[in-house]
């Protein structure tokens, strides 16, 4: 944490929480010798979001209901934080737009994380996170920051939203109909949801390795 004025406030709301007899304790911590039997209290927070709340798939805490600040990391502790300061925008909000397109209930993770593995490289699994999250500068978002970008399709002049993109416009059919073939070929199952969701990695390192192959190529024929 670097912004002093930050540490001030939060400093400064530690001590309004002190009982006198609190304060005091610390104040005279370093006037006296402390008992080799008594240990500096540990101290944490509890972020603020109900046992209610949490079962918004956004607002999973994810093991950080008490956070101990000697062991927290900053990784964690700046998301918790993240999570309290914007939990009335996260209330109603889907952690992907493809949850409501593809009829995918919230207890129902992506499956995507094998593309981070080799032989695939990194850009392959990124490239795939921003196809599932939707960011991805398509001409329904691009028009409404640039007023020189129309927002149709440039292949069909259909709106471009992300959904038209990857999946309803007629020039991909043709590529997921491919790749639906490859994956009957090896006796897998291939469909929209798939395709954007991602499959279970399998405990058979051979078909693991398979689909990895079918995956990497159906970017390659998508991006290049």
């Amino acid at each position: 944490m670097r912004s002093e004025r930050i540490v001030r406030q939060m400093l400064g709301s530690c001590r309004k929480a002190l009982s006198a007899e609190e304060w005091g304790m610390l104040s005279s911590h370093k006037k006296k010798v402390q008992d080799e039997d008594v240990s500096f209290p540990r101290l944490g927070i509890t972020p603020n979001i109900t046992e209610s709340e949490r079962k918004v798939l956004l607002l999973d805490l994810r093991g950080l209901e008490e956070v101990g600040l000697d062991e927290v990391n900053g990784k964690d502790l700046y998301r918790g934080c993240v999570k309290v300061l914007n939990k009335d925008k996260l209330k109603n909000r889907k952690d992907t737009p493809w949850r409501v397109k593809l009829g995918i209930d919230d207890k129902v993770k992506p499956a995507w994380r094998a593309l981070y593995k080799p032989p695939l490289q990194k850009d392959t699994g990124d490239m795939q996170w921003r196809v599932l999250h939707g960011i991805i500068a398509v001409n329904a978002f691009v028009s409404v920051i640039n007023s020189d970008v129309r927002d149709g399709c440039p292949f069909c002049n259909i709106r471009e939203t992300i959904f038209h993109c990857f999946m309803e416009c007629e020039r991909i059919k043709p590529l997921l109909e491919m790749l639906e073939s490859l994956f009957k070929a090896v006796g897998e199952f291939f469909n929209n949801t798939v395709f954007i969701w991602g499959f279970n990695i399998v405990n058979n390192r051979k078909e693991n390795v398979k689909c990895k192959i079918l995956f990497w190529d159906k970017l390659r024929f998508q991006f290049f």
